[in-house]
């Protein structure tokens, strides 16, 4: 049905359209509503075509939508004479599309023309729309998706339904985004809009609102001048910089070793069946439990209480197997990891980049109790955070959706839900930034996967998997296993440390152990082998934690005995003096438990720390 022309009088035609929507919404119908400018950049006949799609398929399905196409047609913003011609082929594509869908569909569209809308005509009928629909393939600055958000501000919340090119897309992370040349994704994307909980409409909202009320056009303006006054004209050539490529971004080369290959894990699984001693290093987020990268997961904390019963199984059985140390690192914060790791016996944890770590247990030296966090390096200044802070907040208040987490010892810009090539580079900045103003403060500036890193230099994960690889050759003997698998860029610290400790030649006591380095997904990286994805992780962590209960079962009864032989006890002794697993040795004299080595007091041993000869053969 057409409303009206551009030859009718806008105000009757405008009346005449908020009266017969009141009334469609008091029937129970529902509106996605569109306004445009007659453009052909704007996407018209693409809309009329994905709303027919949804139609067709509601009645395929035969089910109800109870919704209604209201498209508002606005003579061109920059009219001239001269793109009259161009109106009349849009207005006649837009019209035919129409004629269409009402010879099966009648009643579906309300479509107006009108010469021009004001600002608050258009936040009247922004307030009776449910959907807001924009399919531009090309545009320029368009504040419309923004007035669609903010008209809803103190109403049940409305969805925008949004095209990736649409000059908004960047800023609106609440909205939908589409592909508007795939009328399949627009018309599922409607179809969702429509059947989406309230509380993430309410939630998508949010996200959109505090952006559009703080950054207004003042306020933007104003941030601009001073940016103007804070460049000098005069200001002297830097010779230490230096563009690189394209652009800003720069243009880097990245390859990777010939001998760079997937991660075999039968030869694995035969390390460590033959080890006495192992360690394994594993990454959290994006290693053993793996990244949510859709829009609709960010809406809930990926760090959640419980972790995946797989991995924590995995996880679990691994830490009971007296011949290992696991450790999982993370960059994030100590309350976090002990909420999720929690109840998981003999594990040790490092938060925070290995700013803190918790020891639980060392080869051949359990302990029996949960150790408590300790900070790896003592008196380091923080002073440099409230200068890092005060650069990092101008940055958030400038793109929508990015966050602030001001950790113990390091500083998070997390920028993961933030339109991905906008994120970035704006991330880029505040990189080139930070490392401006920070240069005379001994901290590193990093990137990960949607984060930005400001952190004390020197502590990284490198550094306490090398200190725990220290404690392990101090305290158990050595070590004749390490397997390290992470995912971003914090995890190299672990490789290159560790692949430096045990290069061919280096001194080490002992022969070096069997050392396994493994990124996940084949990219450029200081690891010698590479998994595909976390599944591939868990799929090896359970072929280990088979071997450990395997091996565990089969030889507690004759793993006592052995150790037992020519060594009679006192049966008043406590049971937990000794170790447990089937290992049985008691703890060192006058030492604390957390501390004894586990000993063989065989009569002609003597005390001594259990060796590798002194455990029982792996099957």
């Amino acid at each position: 049905a057409i409303s009206s022309h551009f030859e009718h009088s806008p105000d009757e035609a405008f009346e005449g359209l908020i009266e017969r929507l009141d009334a469609l919404a008091a029937t129970g119908q529902r509106l996605l509503l569109g306004i445009d400018e007659m453009e052909r950049q704007k996407g018209l006949p693409l809309k009329i075509i994905a709303f027919e799609s949804l139609l067709r398929t509601a009645q395929q399905q035969k089910t109800n939508l109870n919704v209604t196409l209201v498209q508002v047609g606005v003579k061109a913003r920059m009219y001239t004479p001269a793109v009259e011609e161009d109106i009349e082929a849009v207005r006649g594509e837009v019209r035919e599309a129409l004629q269409r869908l009402a010879a099966d569909f009648p009643d579906s569209v309300i479509y107006a023309e009108v010469p021009t809308i004001s600002l608050a005509q258009r936040m009247q009928l922004w307030r009776r729309a449910e959907v807001a629909l924009f399919l531009p393939i090309r545009e320029g600055l368009n504040t419309y998706p923004l007035e669609a958000v903010y008209a809803r501000r103190d109403a049940a919340a409305a969805l925008v339904v949004l095209s990736e090119f649409a000059s908004s897309a960047r800023v609106l992370n609440g909205a939908l985004r589409v592909n508007p040349w795939n009328y399949v994704e627009v018309r599922d994307t409607l179809k969702r809009a429509l059947e989406m909980e309230p509380g993430e409409r309410a939630a998508r909202r949010e996200r959109d609102l505090d952006f559009i009320c703080n950054t207004t056009a003042s306020a933007w303006g104003e941030q601009f001048v001073l940016d103007l006054q804070a460049v000098s004209a005069h200001q002297e050539p830097d010779d230490q910089w230096e563009p690189l490529g394209f652009g800003l971004a720069g243009f880097r080369r990245a390859g990777w070793r010939s001998d760079f290959s997937p991660l075999d894990t039968t030869e694995v699984l035969s390390a460590y069946r033959r080890a006495r001693r192992r360690a394994i290093f594993l990454d959290w987020g994006g290693t053993i439990v793996p990244l949510e990268n859709t829009f609709t997961s960010s809406l809930i904390a990926y760090y959640r209480d419980q972790l995946p019963q797989g991995v924590r199984q995995s996880i679990e059985e691994l830490a009971a197997d007296p011949r290992n140390l696991v450790m999982v690192l993370s960059g994030q914060e100590r309350p976090l990891m002990d909420s999720a790791f929690a109840g998981v016996e003999n594990l040790s944890l490092a938060a925070e980049h290995g700013y803190f770590y918790r020891l639980s247990s060392l080869p051949g030296v359990r302990r029996l109790n949960n150790g408590a966090w300790q900070q790896l390096v003592e008196g380091f200044d923080l002073s440099w955070k409230e200068t890092a802070l005060a650069v990092i907040e101008a940055y958030t208040a400038r793109t929508n959706a990015s966050q602030i987490h001001n950790k113990g010892s390091a500083i998070v810009w997390k920028f993961d839900d933030v339109d991905p090539d906008f994120g970035q580079m704006q991330a880029k900045e505040l990189q080139d930034h930070l490392q401006g103003v920070l240069t005379q403060h001994n901290v590193l500036v990093s990137m990960g996967k949607g984060y930005l890193e400001v952190r004390p230099a020197g502590i990284n994960k490198g550094a306490i998997v090398d200190h725990i690889v220290s404690q392990l050759y101090s305290q158990a003997g050595g070590v004749d296993f390490v397997l390290c698998i992470g995912d971003d860029s914090a995890d190299e610290y672990m490789f290159q440390a560790l692949e430096a400790r045990f290069a061919p030649g280096k001194a080490t006591a002992g022969a070096a152990p069997a050392l396994f380095t493994a990124v996940v997904g084949r990219k450029p990286s200081a690891a010698r082998y590479y998994l595909n994805d976390p599944d591939e992780v868990l799929e090896l962590c359970q072929s280990l934690r088979l071997h450990s209960t395997r091996a565990n079962r089969n030889h507690s009864t004759s793993d006592l005995q052995r150790l037992s032989k020519g060594n009679r006890r006192s049966r008043s002794e406590s049971a937990d003096q000794y170790a447990f697993h089937g290992y049985a040795a008691s703890l060192g004299q006058g030492q604390s438990r957390a501390q004894a080595p586990l000993f063989d007091r065989s009569p002609s041993a003597g005390a001594t720390p259990l060796g590798p000869a002194s455990f029982p053969p792996s099957p």
